[in-house]
């Protein structure tokens, strides 16, 4: 299974709310294919399609622009969140 990680975190949620933690804890559960969600958040993958805040979209315009995936994270269908990742690189020996 290939491997991700978290570039880009952006919440409009106070930490005390939503902590890193528990944003990192949603994301490994989202690629494990585990759930996508917690008690009030929700993941979903990005799609062009998506009806998005106009500044989260420039913001999404430059995290692709930087090669990233995107995870949106919503709480009671509205945006509050972004996620910026992409696939792990690892070194093989030759």
């Amino acid at each position: 299974m290939e491997e991700y990680v978290i570039m880009d975190m952006f919440s409009s949620v106070p930490n005390e709310e939503l902590k890193i933690e528990d944003i990192e804890d949603m994301f490994r559960n989202y690629i494990q294919k585990k759930e996508i969600h917690n008690n009030k958040y929700v993941l979903l993958k990005y799609d062009d399609n998506m009806v998005i805040p106009e500044q989260t979209q420039l913001l999404i315009s430059e995290l692709k622009s930087l090669g990233r995936k995107i995870l949106i994270i919503q709480k009671e269908q509205m945006v509050v969140g972004v996620i910026g990742y992409k696939a792990k690189h690892t070194k093989t020996s030759g």
